[in-house]
This record gives structure tokens, C-alpha cells and sequence, in this order.
């Protein structure tokens, strides 16, 4: 009896241990200020996961202990109150899960949706008039055959679309400067961050993290003025790690950064 409690008692430990890593597992953690934007892995985790997906009670330290996230994920997604500490503003943020034929992923309460469909998600916040100014999301999807057709040139599907993305913003907008960063994960997949500044008597940032995936262009987008910009860009990131296209995640958060333009994190 005493020989089958401790396989009992080991099995349950290997068991937690499968599903709760705090200490071993990578983890990306998106960061920005008024300069960028950029990601850092140096973090302590207490949280659940399996086959590097999170779920149930999550909470995110740096390494000095301090709590950046707290919050609950579902299949990787967040649902429900998270807390966040950003620049040493608490953000309060509840989200709920929005599930789709081709597209999974979760928004903040209290978005406004526009238009919903299987390759395509369009909300606004921040007011009535924001769609026709500023303060808007959307997820974009294109199969390649589509940015083919775009383009002759022998590009990669993800420069194409990056190019015709950039020309199509400039001629849309009075752009006055626009930063492309090549962003490199561990996985060897290569995503693409474009950043436009726009000037319309007002400071408005638009950014991008775009990639493809399975012969598909996924690209999230949100656009929003300078009041807004802190939690826009938290939502915006909140909402590319838990991303799902037909089933498969696309920015995981597991997956780290290893080079941006070449320059090592």
C-alpha cells in the first residue's frame, strides 16, 4: 500500500508539473513606452500550461518580482478581468472571447463591431465619430493567391503584401513617417511591424504585425490618436497572442523574438 500511495503521490506531481511550468517555459512579453515598442522574455510566470498553451489563472512578473499581468486565459485567449501595469499605470481590462468560423481571439468589452465575417473583424472605440477618425482595430485575412495576383514580382508573399500594404496607407493618409521592422522568432517564422505616424492636425499612430501562415496573410491592424494610445496598443498585443486562424495560433507568445532587422533582443 505504502509502495502504490508514492506512485500515486508521483504521478500527481508529474502530472502538475506537465501543466504548470513557472520557472522553464519561454515567454514573450510585449513592452512599449513613448520611444517604440519591443519584447523582453526576462520573466517569472505562475500559471498553467499545456503543450504551450495557457489556461486558467494566469499572473506575469519581471524579474524583480513586480506583477506586470494578472488575469484568466481560455485556450490561450483571455477572458474575463485582467489587471495590467503599464509604465506604472494599473489598466483594468475585461474581455470576452469572440469565436468565428476561421478567426478566434478575444476583445475588450464595450468595442464596437462594424463588420464580421470569416476573414475579417472591424470594430472601434473611444466614441460615435472614432470610425471616422481614428481608434479602430481590424484583422485582416488574405489567401496568397490573392497577393499573387497583386504582385508579379519575386518577392515573398509577406514583402508584397508589406509593400502594397505601405503604398496603399501613404496615398490613404498624410503620412509623415513610417518605421518597418523585420521581426524574427525562434521558430525561424519571420513577421513584419509597420508603424505609420500620421499627421491630420492631431498625433495618430497606426500599427501593424503582419505575417503569413499556412499560405495566408494575417495582418491586425489598429490606428488610434494620442489620448488613447497606452491601452490601444496593450489591446493590440493582448489580442495577437491569443490569436487563432483555423485553429492555428499566430503570434504565440512561446514562440520568442530572437532578432528585429538583425539586431538581437
Amino acid at each position: 500500500m505504502k509502495l502504490l500511495k508514492n506512485i500515486l503521490i508521483l504521478g500527481i506531481i508529474l502530472i502538475m508539473n506537465s501543466c504548470s511550468n513557472t520557472d522553464e517555459i519561454s515567454y514573450t512579453l510585449d513592452v512599449f513606452n513613448e520611444d517604440g515598442i519591443g519584447f523582453f522574455s526576462d520573466l517569472q510566470i505562475d500559471g498553467n500550461q499545456k503543450e504551450m498553451v495557457e489556461d486558467g489563472d494566469w499572473s506575469i512578473f519581471d524579474k524583480t518580482g513586480k506583477l506586470l499581468q494578472q488575469g484568466k486565459f481560455e485556450v490561450g485567449i483571455r477572458v474575463g478581468d485582467w489587471v495590467y501595469n503599464i509604465n506604472g499605470n494599473v489598466i483594468e481590462i475585461n474581455w470576452n472571447m469572440r469565436s468565428l468560423k476561421n478567426l478566434k481571439f478575444s476583445i475588450p468589452i464595450g468595442w464596437k463591431e462594424i463588420e464580421v465575417d470569416n476573414y475579417k473583424y472591424f470594430s472601434y472605440f473611444g466614441g460615435d465619430d472614432s470610425i471616422v477618425n481614428n481608434n479602430y482595430f481590424i484583422i485582416n485575412t488574405f489567401d496568397r493567391k490573392i497577393i499573387d495576383d497583386i504582385s508579379k514580382d519575386t518577392l515573398s508573399v509577406l514583402e508584397k503584401y508589406c509593400d502594397y500594404y505601405k503604398y496603399v496607407t501613404k496615398n490613404q493618409n498624410n503620412v509623415v513617417s513610417v518605421i518597418d521592422n523585420e521581426i524574427e522568432l525562434n521558430s525561424g517564422s519571420k513577421l513584419r511591424m509597420l508603424r505609420f505616424l500620421i499627421d491630420n492636425n492631431e498625433k495618430v499612430e497606426s500599427i501593424s504585425l503582419i505575417r503569413e501562415l499556412n499560405n495566408n496573410i494575417i495582418e491586425c491592424t489598429i490606428k488610434v490618436d494620442e489620448s488613447k494610445r497606452e491601452q490601444a496598443i496593450l489591446c493590440l498585443f493582448s489580442i495577437l497572442r491569443g490569436l487563432q486562424f483555423c485553429g492555428d495560433r499566430c503570434f504565440s507568445p512561446f514562440d520568442n523574438v530572437r532578432f528585429i532587422d538583425g539586431q538581437l533582443l
